[in-house]
């Protein structure tokens, strides 16, 4: 493990087995917020066998992590390892096996759909790959668009706004508001896919 000034990088992993049992950081955590903490965190994937006797892949084990306010935990491992299916288990795009994901000292890993609905905006993921995010029959506006409008705002004008204001601080350009996914340039198309801030 290698650590940079507030990156804690933890390489040459052959899989997530038991990671993180002694992450450290060199700055003190004592006087930092905990923003998110998994406890023994397991995801398997059911691939046969019987009900009495299953078979599984082993995709992410034991895996226990803390990570502060204004840190950043960088994984780095062979293609496989489980990095993305751990992403997705902090954020609930899965839901693990066993274990727990704790966010701002809230068990996220028990919470019913609807308790979690209120905090799922604040954990925010950008995919490998950017085409996978962006609606081939959307236009930029109405992708930016979506997730304001399931989380309440509803005026027309104010949306307008707003999609406005997000795409110039990721730095996207004016003319993308009409653009439709299948048309936005390549090396255009990672800008697009930035989770929009929740504010």
């Amino acid at each position: 493990m290698e650590t940079t000034e507030n990156t804690t990088w933890l390489a040459d992993q052959p899989c997530l087995d038991g990671l993180a049992e002694n992450q450290q950081t060199e700055n003190s955590t004592s006087e930092r917020k905990l923003l998110l903490r998994t406890n023994h965190l397991v995801k398997e994937f059911p691939i046969g066998g019987t009900k009495k006797d299953p078979l599984v892949v082993h995709a992410v084990s034991d895996v226990n992590l803390e990570i502060y306010e204004g840190e950043t935990l960088a994984l780095v491992g062979e293609s496989g390892c489980g990095k993305s299916t751990l992403g997705r288990l902090l954020i609930r795009l899965l839901e693990a096996t066993s274990g727990k994901v704790e966010f701002e000292g809230q068990d996220i890993t028990a919470m019913k759909e609807s308790e979690f609905a209120k905090i799922r905006r604040q954990l925010q993921i950008i995919f490998q790959d950017p085409y996978a995010s962006l609606n081939p029959r959307m236009s930029v506006a109405k992708i930016i668009a979506e997730p304001l409008t399931t989380y309440g705002m509803k005026d027309k004008k104010q949306l307008e706004t707003r999609v406005k204001e997000l795409m110039k601080e990721v730095g996207s350009r004016k003319n993308f508001i009409t653009v439709i996914r299948t048309s936005s340039p390549a090396d255009s198309a990672s800008e697009l896919a930035l989770p929009v801030p929740s504010h």
